[in-house]
């Protein structure tokens, strides 16, 4: 009797800590990243009433139970989304390490946020732990400055790179909002484009070159005049039949009129004209000027521009604009382009400007490039129009600017250098690596975020629901590391993300119930014990 007393004892101490770890549990189904405990019972000592050798079994007799562990259950929970970019998720295995007061804790819960100094804390106030890329001084340009309606030059830079190894030492994450990434010069430009083959003209009035034409005037002043409009340079085109007008002059500024047909062949002839009216005083005609016109197409110049923005050392953009006119009259094979290049600020003031000659062959390779020096800011430019043309270098003089009958136009461009950027907002990668966005587009990373791993979760210490620290039984915390030794977290980490309890209700209430009734078992069987007792002392005193 006096036996199951004690039993009764046992069992209402061990089911009253394990409604309390149970009561725990479920007090906590909603604390980001708690890790469900499992109360687990054993039994104590046993009382050997006979043993084998006087009888075919052992008989023992339970003293009673005992508190064994409160197991951890370290399985994921479910995720939930928010709204802030600090709130990290792990997929998989893994713990962040974050820190108060010198000691170094293990959690799973990620809700992060930044304090008055911008550092990383989480809503108990311990620091986020991790590796941070070094910070430089810069000063914002004029435009940055513009920008920010600021007088304050002083800023922290750091190198543009989407990557950050892990260090042997972590400390706490900082992360600044006065990042800023410095202009870089635009030093090269690379065109890809064509020039025109095609050729305007324009229907006018042509003076005709008289200098291959053959002139002939008999005694009697009859004038025969042999010419072609081929002569003329500026006659990109003539048209069979056209009327020459044919113009007879002398020193006393007396003149006469004839018209000739333009041939098949671009000659004209004309025959037997009477010009004796303007002999001279000796009945000669050595003074006797003539000039010829007629309608014809001259060539109009074909023109083109190529405009490119640069950056600036100063954080403006600035602007390269290339006129290109064709030079007339066309070479017999090919052609030339004269180009007249100015570099400009965003008001217009010319800053650098120059001119050359770009040069084609007959298939509409680029042969040469006298384009002069440019410069931006003080920085020179070199402009590419492509590689000239060689004979024995495959698809040379074809790979930048070309002439072809499609219009004139730039196909695609090249440059080198970059805007400034302004700090825009922080991004998080599933590798951990905490991204500072700028407003040219460009990223830079600012810290990593490390995960840390046991040989045994379960044997981790609860420093209260979601903190963690390591035993012996767990090991100390590591990263895992690839083949050459670099570390790496081996799980995701999610943004705008939480990882929820993994605490199941349904299955706690049941421990409950089970516990409850276990309890009341217990205190039951005290009561009988005491039933008993006192039923054996009311016999004796019987």
């Amino acid at each position: 009797m006096m036996t199951a007393l004690y039993n009764g004892v046992s069992g209402i101490k061990t089911n009253s800590i394990g409604i309390d770890v149970t009561g725990n549990n479920i007090a906590n189904a909603n604390t980001v990243g708690f890790k469900n405990s499992q109360a687990e019972f054993k039994d104590l000592f046993y009382q050997t009433a006979a043993a084998m050798s006087q009888n075919p079994v052992t008989s023992s007799l339970g003293l009673g139970t005992t508190m064994a562990t409160t197991a951890l259950d370290m399985k994921q929970g479910s995720f939930q989304n928010t709204d802030n970019a600090f709130d990290y998720a792990i997929g998989g295995d893994g713990y962040f390490a974050v820190q108060k007061g010198g000691s170094t804790y293990y959690t799973r819960a990620g809700q992060f946020l930044l304090d008055v100094n911008r550092d990383m804390i989480n809503t108990s106030g311990f620091y986020l732990l991790g590796t941070t890329a070094a910070l430089n001084e810069a000063s914002y340009s004029a435009a940055a400055l513009k920008k920010l309606g600021s007088q304050d030059t002083q800023a922290l830079t750091l190198e543009p790179t989407s990557n950050i190894e892990f260090s042997q030492t972590i400390n706490k994450i900082t992360l600044p909002t006065n990042l800023y990434i410095p202009p870089e010069p635009t030093t090269s430009v690379k065109f890809r484009g064509n020039l025109t083959t095609e050729q305007e003209y324009l229907q006018q009035d042509i003076e005709l070159n008289m200098i291959n034409a053959e002139l002939s005037i008999s005694e009697d002043g009859k004038a025969n005049l042999k010419g072609t409009v081929t002569d003329t340079m500026e006659l990109e085109k003539y048209t069979a039949g056209t009327l020459v007008n044919i113009t007879f002059a002398n020193e006393a500024g007396n003149m006469l009129k004839a018209q000739a047909k333009v041939q098949d062949d671009g000659s004209y002839e004309l025959n037997d004209f009477d010009v004796s009216t303007l002999a001279d005083g000796g009945g000669g005609y050595e003074s006797l000027q003539t000039s010829a016109t007629t309608q014809g197409l001259v060539a109009q110049p074909s023109t083109a521009k190529f405009v490119a923005g640069l950056h600036g050392a100063s954080g403006f953009e600035n602007t390269l604009t290339i006129n290109l006119e064709r030079e007339l009259p066309n070479p017999a094979d090919g052609a030339n382009w004269l180009m007249n290049a100015s570099i400009t600020d965003p008001d217009g003031n010319v800053l650098s400007q120059t001119s050359g000659v770009l040069s084609f062959n007959g298939f509409g390779a680029l042969t040469g490039n006298t384009l002069g020096p440019l410069s931006n800011e003080g920085a020179p430019v070199n402009i590419d129009f492509g590689s000239l043309y060689n004979p024995d270098v495959p698809n040379s003089g074809f790979d930048g600017i070309v002439m072809s009958e499609r219009a004139s136009g730039i196909d695609s461009q090249q440059k080198d250098g970059h805007a400034d950027g302004l700090f825009k907002a922080y991004a998080t990668s599933e590798d951990g690596t905490i991204l500072a966005v700028f407003d040219n587009g460009m990223q830079a990373a600012v810290a990593r975020v490390p995960l840390f791993h046991f040989q045994n979760d379960q044997g981790l210490f609860s420093e209260g629901g979601v903190y963690f620290s390591p035993t012996d039984n767990s090991g100390e915390a590591f990263m895992y590391a690839k083949e050459d030794g670099t570390p790496y977290n081996g799980s995701v980490i999610k943004s705008y993300m939480l990882e929820n309890s993994n605490v199941s209700l349904e299955r706690e209430m049941t421990m409950l119930i089970v516990q409850q009734r276990a309890y009341e078992a217990s205190a039951k069987s005290i009561s009988t014990s005491d039933q008993m007792l006192q039923r054996a002392i009311n016999m004796k005193n019987g």
